[in-house]
């Protein structure tokens, strides 16, 4: 009886025990592969991030690499992809090892990874590039990335297969068509025009005379002779206060010819709103309006606008037709010394130093006099109510 009674009780403690180990090993061995999968996940994803900074810094590279190579040897690239390609896989162009691509390719990016502590077995690789024009200001650069991930046991793994499409900007970088269209005189580097807009008009319904200078709101302003004050209106702001004025903009409709202010737009409706303190602006008896027009800091400061232009690929080349995406980069050939003599060529750059003739009859008002355009720039840069004919 006593034997029964114990073994009654001791099976049911025998059993709890051995499931109590059991599950208690299990749990921390789950808990263990969790973790060392977590680790893995951390490392490739670290490594996926290197990769696109690698891809970046190595394509800006290639393109710095095939400009100095056009402009030193006064030629352009046969196929500026197919060189990218080399530049960015072997670090030479042509054959010739490239000084700026030196420890800068992918395939030494690789070995240094392959090198470093990871604490896992790790393989990678790559094949590629595809490079092609993005946005006008960027290109494209496409690869197939690989990366494998075990620990030593073979417990965990990772096998990651996957295409990285990198964005790479040429903003800051020498465009190779200026140096070779003018003999080497003129060097022009993209910089991507940031305005919202070429030109904005606040229409007025009362004006007189044509004037620019920079905004201010300020009746006190002590630069009040070569500054444009813009108010909502011009209650309580003494005559000869107003006279001091290179212009005024008012938001009411009052006229200020009986104020003896010599040139002014009033009745212009979200002065305020659309003119920024220090803004160019542009007074313009034909059209009763105040204007914005960020173009002409376009032109000066040798801006390049996105538009139907070469892409940067192209203007490797030195191929100065239209991108076939419609997605290209222009800008203004400015009038100074080593520019080709086509006093009435079009200022857009790929039109102006191409063979061919492309009459830029009209400019507009407010803008240089050498920024002569055809009627559908004219159109496109929103120049059309300010244009005139001058040929």
């Amino acid at each position: 009886m006593y034997s029964i009674i114990t073994l009654i009780i001791i099976i049911p403690v025998v059993f709890f025990i051995s499931f109590y180990v059991t599950a208690t090993q299990n749990i921390k061995f789950g808990t263990t592969e969790r973790i060392v999968a977590d680790q893995q996940h951390q490392v490739e994803q670290q490594i996926e991030r290197d990769f696109e900074r690698a891809v970046k810094i190595t394509g800006r590279r290639a393109m710095l690499a095939a400009v100095n190579n056009v402009i030193i040897t006064g030629s352009y690239l046969d196929n500026s992809t197919l060189r990218l390609d080399e530049l960015i896989t072997n670090s030479s162009i042509y054959g010739t090892p490239s000084i700026i691509m030196a420890n800068n390719t992918l395939s030494e990016w690789k070995s240094r990874m392959l090198q470093q502590n990871h604490s896992f077995l790790v393989d990678m690789d790559f094949s590629g590039p595809v490079i092609r024009n993005h946005d006008g200001i960027n290109i494209k650069i496409s690869l197939l990335f690989t990366v494998n991930i075990s620990d030593s046991l073979n417990k965990s793994r990772i096998d990651r297969t996957v295409w990285k499409d990198v964005i790479v900007s040429v903003d800051g970088i020498e465009d190779p068509v200026f140096p070779l269209s003018t003999s080497g005189y003129v060097k022009k580097v993209v910089k991507e025009y940031r305005f919202p807009y070429y030109t904005k008009k606040i229409q007025g319904t009362m004006n007189y005379g044509n004037c620019s200078g920079n905004a201010t709101y300020s009746s006190t302003d002590p630069q009040a002779a070569s500054k444009i004050l813009v108010v909502e209106n011009t209650t309580g702001i003494s005559n000869p206060t107003l006279q001091g004025f290179m212009g005024v903009v008012s938001e009411e409709n009052e006229n200020l010819n009986s104020k003896g202010v010599s040139c002014f737009v009033s009745g212009a409706a979200g002065a305020l709103q659309n003119i920024s303190q220090n803004a160019t602006v542009y007074i313009d008896n034909l059209t009763a309006s105040a204007w914005l027009l960020p173009i002409n800091q376009g032109a000066e400061g040798t801006y390049y606008y996105r538009g139907k232009g070469p892409n940067f690929l192209q203007r490797l080349e030195g191929n100065l037709s239209e991108s076939p995406d419609g997605k290209g980069l222009e800008s203004f050939v400015p009038d100074e010394i080593g520019i080709p003599d086509k006093p009435m060529q079009t200022r857009v750059d790929y039109l102006f130093f191409s063979n061919q003739t492309y009459n830029g009859c009209r400019k507009a008002r407010w803008t240089e006099d050498w920024l002569r355009l055809q009627p559908s720039e004219i159109d496109r840069y929103n120049l059309t109510e300010l244009s005139y004919a001058v040929c």
